[in-house]
């Protein structure tokens, strides 16, 4: 680094990005961190509860992609690193219990969490040394809040901002997309620039542009993150748990079809909205035009996916791909 001041910005930059962690065990010491995406000593088995099983409450918190994308993996690990004291191992004292996407800690002197990520599910072990009935309600409610907040971290896709404007009001999205920092003229001239769509389409382009917007500001060292989204609806008074919803695909979706159809299947925002304005009338078209790009560019163009993303936007098509998979040399 050139400069003391330089390398103080870059490294309260990691820490931000929770790339390094302030273990709670060294907290009051300087310039010690822990990289968790560094780690790559192999977990043990973290499922042997031996003889504490019925000691123990199991949580498994699964998301709907195929994967944990690695980056919330380490997220998840360096918050419950943060927020807890890593156990060091048994017959090595002084090694704390931290692996490959898993860590043990002690929650406090009689409750010990073991947390590790498999494919697409958070595993979570807390086991109490004296009894299941000796674990605190406040112990597990802070779990859950941690895994919270790590997932709201993350930066929000464009189908997370497109099933996110069709849950709001008309009424109440302007003061919502204020409190996200952007203005209402900004707000005026996404109304104009997509004039004859959706109000929920307008409303998901919107959101897409505000997450443009954020990343754009070279000096704002923040990514849009889905705690921007949940804290904003907070401020106007909204219910911030749509944004779980939304990440969790458990959201259902209704207006504007073929936006909501090619974002969904993958299909970038620009590519959808370059449909937009080429078909703008003509929905058979339109619908044709989304399609032609996904299986262009998909690495999953298959039937099932197809099938899946028609049911989930409340679209119609799933019994002729039916009857197609069911007729020969189709």
């Amino acid at each position: 680094m050139k400069d003391d001041s330089t390398k103080e910005f870059v490294i309260q930059l990691l820490v931000h990005l929770d790339i390094l962690i302030v273990p709670k065990t060294l907290e009051q010491l300087t310039n010690v961190y822990l990289v968790p995406c560094m780690i790559k000593t192999i977990r043990p088995d973290l499922k042997n509860l031996q003889h504490h099983r019925q000691k123990t409450i199991c949580l498994q918190y699964s998301l709907t992609q195929h994967s944990i994308p690695s980056a919330l993996a380490f997220k998840v690990i360096g918050a419950a690193i943060i927020s807890w004291q890593l156990k060091e191992e048994d017959n090595k004292p002084g090694k704390p219990c931290l692996y490959h996407k898993a860590a043990v800690l002690n929650v406090s002197e009689d409750d010990e969490l073991r947390i590790w990520l498999e494919d697409n599910r958070v595993m979570v072990n807390l086991t109490n040394k004296k009894s299941l009935l000796s674990i605190s309600p406040d112990v597990a409610a802070s779990i859950q809040e941690c895994l919270s907040n790590s997932e709201l971290k993350q930066e929000p896709r464009d189908k997370h901002l497109v099933r996110l404007g069709y849950q709001i009001s008309i009424n109440d999205f302007q003061g919502f997309y204020i409190n996200l920092g952007m203005t209402r003229r900004q707000w005026d001239n996404t109304l104009d620039m997509y004039d004859g769509h959706s109000m929920e389409g307008i409303m998901s382009m919107a959101l897409v542009k505000w997450k443009e917007s954020k990343k754009s500001k070279l000096l704002d060292a923040m990514n849009p993150t889905l705690k921007d989204l949940s804290d904003a609806l907070e401020k106007v008074e909204l219910d911030s748990h749509v944004i779980c919803q939304v990440f969790r695909e458990e959201t259902k979706l209704r207006g504007n079809y073929a936006l909501q159809l090619g974002i969904e299947l993958g299909v970038s925002f620009y590519e959808v909205e370059n449909s937009l304005y080429k078909c703008p009338k003509d929905l058979p078209g339109l619908i044709e035009d989304i399609l032609k790009k996904w299986k262009a560019k998909s690495k999953m163009k298959t039937f099932k996916r197809l099938m899946l993303t028609l049911q989930r936007v409340n679209g119609g098509g799933v019994d002729f791909l039916q009857s197609m998979l069911k007729t020969p040399n189709q």
